[in-house]
């Protein structure tokens, strides 16, 4: 039992960190601002996420995104429309999305068999 949870978080932090260096990459390549309206929408989300299930590193990393992005509020900016996007930035935002679902549903997946 204590290997499959070393498993886990070893297959999800090398997901984590190859994300993290593939938006560095997408950011240089090019050039995007950092959205601190997403920041401080993930902190609302991550908050009561923690406290619900009693994993306070969520708690402490979601007031962490909340205050960045509240410090940040003058950097806000509005979304576009789907229509508004350039037909690369539709596909960047089909592939993150599908690879954070994905995420999702092997973490799902993984509950259920250790459960």
């Amino acid at each position: 039992m204590e290997n499959s949870y070393l498993l886990i978080a070893i297959v999800l932090g090398v997901v984590l960190i190859s994300l993290l260096i593939w938006l560095v990459i997408i950011k240089k390549k090019y050039g995007r601002k950092t959205s601190y309206r997403a920041f401080f929408i993930i902190g609302i989300c991550w908050i009561p996420l923690g406290i619900a299930i009693e994993n306070y590193a969520f708690t402490v990393l979601g007031a962490v995104f909340l205050i960045l992005g509240i410090t940040h509020r003058n950097q806000w900016k509005e979304e576009g429309r789907w229509s508004d996007l350039s037909p690369m930035e539709r596909r960047i935002k089909i592939i993150v999305s599908s690879v954070l679902a994905l995420i999702l549903f092997i973490g799902l997946i993984a509950y259920l068999i250790i459960k």
